[in-house]
């Protein structure tokens, strides 16, 4: 009885674990999109710049430095992002690894797009940004999941936000006649 009591706990954690890390992964999907859709960043750490554009890769480090600051290690491996302007059909896959132990750097990976997905987007384009995280790096236990969720479990997220690059407004600065 004991061994099934101790497989049982041990899912039980594991199980635990992954909703936990899901969470985190959902989170930084969730910033991603959300730095995205001012239209001023396509995927770097540069969180409090007031500058237009930024590093081709803005909304990907912004990502990975998410779910570093939530305590998950980013494997050597690395953690695939993918923003995606699904309005122009335009796609950017990236992979956030760590650089020494507190930097992460960010990678092109796949096909280059034919331009940036968020600095070409127009007001209320709808952005896309997915997130793949091997489990295997955010797990408490010595066991891998196998017997509850198979061999390398990858936590996924994918979350769509409305892009809200402001409109440029024209204004016309000359003042009216005074009336008769």
């Amino acid at each position: 009885m004991v061994p099934f009591l101790f497989i049982l706990v041990f899912g039980i954690w594991e199980v635990g674990r992954l909703v936990h890390v899901n969470e985190y992964v959902n989170n930084a999907a969730r910033e991603g999109a959300r730095l995205a859709a001012t239209g001023n960043f396509s995927g770097s750490s540069v969180l409090g710049s007031s500058t237009a554009t930024t590093t081709t890769y803005d909304v990907q480090v912004a990502v990975g430095n998410y779910l570093q600051n939530c305590g998950l290690t980013i494997p050597s491996t690395g953690v695939k992002i993918t923003v995606t302007n699904e309005t122009q059909s335009l796609s950017m896959m990236a992979v956030a690894s760590m650089s020494g132990t507190t930097q992460v750097v960010v990678t092109g990976s796949g096909a280059s797009p034919s331009a940036d997905p968020i600095l070409n987007a127009n007001q209320y384009d709808i952005l896309r940004i997915d997130v793949e995280y091997p489990f295997s790096f955010a797990q408490w236990s010595p066991n891998n999941l196998y017997f509850y969720t198979g061999a390398n479990t990858i936590v996924t997220s994918s979350t769509r936000w409305s892009c809200l690059r402001d409109k440029a407004v024209a204004v016309d600065s000359t003042i009216p006649s005074a009336p008769l």
